[in-house]
């Protein structure tokens, strides 16, 4: 059983759970993406800071949700262009189907966006051919939504 209070600090929530604190993380490389590694997940239990939606949170939401401006103009427009390309029954591609976490907390701060214009471009171009899935994460399976052609 999980016991939730707010926190002092930037619209996080406090979640405190009764076994002892164990976290797991499984890391992949991307197969379309060479050099780019993906979080598969993670389990924490113990006492953790969640996000909840509000300003600071995270730069995606802050963007999408909240309308500020967290991000270099291109990556802004890159970044704008994948919501309305991904955006259909079960895709949120700026939401949890976000394959890149926690990268855009760097772009944010003005590092590695040569790798954002480069992973951002090549989701950008396979929304528009009418695909994207093989990059897209699944929420259930913090896996991608298919495998890629045959």
């Amino acid at each position: 059983m999980c016991v939730s209070e707010a926190a002092p600090n930037k619209g996080m929530q406090r979640t405190r759970a009764t076994a002892a604190a164990v976290m797991i993380v499984a890391r992949e490389r991307s197969p379309l993406m060479p050099g780019v590694r993906r979080a598969l997940g993670f389990i924490v239990t113990g006492e953790i800071a969640v996000p909840n939606g509000k300003i600071g949170d995270n730069p995606l939401t802050d963007m999408t949700i909240h309308g500020k401006h967290p991000f270099p103009p291109d990556i802004e427009e890159m970044l704008l262009r994948i919501d309305s390309l991904g955006r259909r029954p079960g895709r949120w591609p700026l939401g949890e189907n976000w394959p890149f976490s926690p990268q855009e907390l760097d772009w944010e701060k003005g590092k590695n966006l040569g790798t954002a214009r480069q992973v951002l471009g090549h989701l950008i171009f396979m929304l528009e051919a009418g695909r994207g899935d093989e990059i897209l994460f699944d929420p259930r399976t913090q896996r991608p939504f298919t495998r890629g052609p045959g």
